[in-house]
């Protein structure tokens, strides 16, 4: 998952020098949004892998009031670095921050394997070895 963060992240840096062609910004701008929507199936499927009934519930509700906090304050947060800095530089550094600290959660999250690696032990009267 950090693997298509990165990629996302490259292809957007890319694509607003200006100075670049303008095919090549359409391609990375295409692959850098594909990549930014592929974490989703498996972020989304995490709690329910973790948590079952009302706590799974309560979990999609907190991550979409931690996203809505983002989306209020990120935009004013991008304005302001632009305000100071007068360039997009450290706009982008912000976002990619936010991005690899959100990787690293997501990465020290450890998720119950639901196949166990060894096979339960049977009683001696199901045991299939010929006698």
């Amino acid at each position: 998952m950090a693997r298509q963060h990165s990629l996302g992240l490259c292809g957007s840096r890319l694509s607003v020098d200006p100075r670049r062609f303008e095919l090549l910004d359409f391609q990375l701008l295409a692959v850098g949004g594909g990549a930014f929507y592929s974490h989703l199936p498996a972020f989304w499927s995490m709690p329910t892998m973790i948590l079952t009934g009302t706590a799974a519930a309560a979990s999609f509700g907190m991550i979409n009031s931690i996203a809505l906090i983002g989306g209020f304050i990120g935009p004013y947060a991008v304005c302001w670095l632009n305000d100071r800095t007068g360039g997009l530089s450290a706009a982008f550094l912000l976002i990619a921050v936010c991005y690899l600290l959100a990787g690293t959660v997501l990465a020290l999250i450890r998720i119950p394997s639901a196949v166990s690696p060894t096979p339960p032990n049977l009683p001696a009267e199901h045991d299939l070895a010929p006698s």
